[in-house]
């Protein structure tokens, strides 16, 4: 769960219990106990050991979501709690892509609990790479839209799906901005700073390995002559 604002807090809090979050008051880490705000979006995970591929000890075949076993089906079961209290109007969530996996219902449960509580929702598989980092990691994220009254009519899904199709243009779109284009040229001011930082951090600590060398050199010879 992503850390949240109370109402008047200037630092973001880290609740300690996602549980804890169907509440109107929260144990908070960084202030003690404090009151669940409400956000327009909110994005948020659960646990992913029960439903990853790289768990070894997992059932491929069993559904852990629907039996509410291990620690997904738990942390799910809290955040739809919270859902059911809060009811933020839009929902993004992460969690492995084996949550798609066509061998269990985990995927279908996981939507029907949303719909159940008047929810809509999409899912998009994204991997890393496709955003510049050096790794290949496939995530799964659900954006859900809440029908609010008057809305029973429209089709609310629909814009679940183009949220997911607008990703997956971005991503795969041969006009693919470089990572090159997020990175300040060597002769940006702020760049040139920071390089002298450094090279003048490392003349420092050079400089004290040289002296604690040197006088490590002189207690052994004092040592020695003893």
């Amino acid at each position: 769960m992503r850390p949240l604002f109370a109402a008047g807090a200037k630092s973001a809090c880290v609740f300690k219990d996602i549980g804890g979050l169907c509440n109107e008051m929260c144990e908070c880490a960084v202030h003690g106990r404090c009151q669940v705000a409400f956000s327009r979006l909110h994005v948020s995970g659960f646990s992913c050991k029960d439903l990853s591929k790289l768990n070894k000890a997992r059932d491929a075949g069993r559904s852990s979501l629907p039996d509410r076993s291990g620690t997904s089906g738990a942390t799910l079961d809290a955040l739809m709690r919270f859902v059911t209290a809060h009811m933020p109007p839009i929902l993004v969530m992460e969690n492995v892509d084996d949550l798609l996996s066509h061998t269990s219902s985990n995927f279908a449960f996981l939507l029907n609990e949303l719909e159940s509580r008047g929810y809509q929702a999409d899912a998009a598989e994204l991997c890393s790479m496709d955003y510049f980092v050096p790794q290949r990691r496939k995530r799964c994220y659900v954006i859900a839209y809440l029908v609010l009254p008057g809305w029973e009519g429209r089709a609310v899904a629909t814009q679940a799906r183009r949220a997911v199709a607008l990703t997956n243009r971005l991503v795969h779109s041969r006009a693919a901005t470089s990572l090159n284009s997020f990175l300040l040229p060597e002769s940006h001011a702020y760049v040139r700073s920071e390089l002298e930082r450094r090279t003048q951090a490392r003349s420092a600590a050079s400089k004290e390995h040289e002296q604690r060398e040197e006088l490590w050199k002189e207690q052994y010879q004092k040592e020695l002559a003893k």
